[in-house]
């Protein structure tokens, strides 16, 4: 399940940050020069879209946290990424009423 796709993101610190999302087995990983972050999938609130500095940018909530992250250089990535993170948290967690 392993995949990367080259990112630029930003938490709730306001800056932004590039480097690369990993899929890993059981979570996420934001590595980039300055910062780094494991987001395991069970604990992923919310998926959803936004903007990211003009870019369609991934909206991932996690442990009271937000992250914005948009693909770079990759077109379609966003969508894939949105899909197989979709797919990844239906089977992380069981599903909420």
């Amino acid at each position: 399940m392993e995949r990367s796709y080259a990112v630029a993101w930003q938490n709730g610190d306001g800056r932004q940050h590039a480097g690369r999302l990993d899929l890993g087995p059981t979570a996420l990983r934001l590595e980039g020069a300055t910062a780094g972050h494991d987001l395991p999938y069970a604990e992923l609130d919310d998926i959803g879209v936004a903007r990211l500095s003009g870019r369609p940018a991934l909206v991932l909530r996690a442990r009271a946290q937000t992250f914005l992250v948009a693909c770079v250089g990759e077109p379609g990535a966003l969508g894939e990424l949105v899909d197989r993170l979709s797919q990844i948290r239906a089977t992380a967690q069981p599903a909420r009423s």
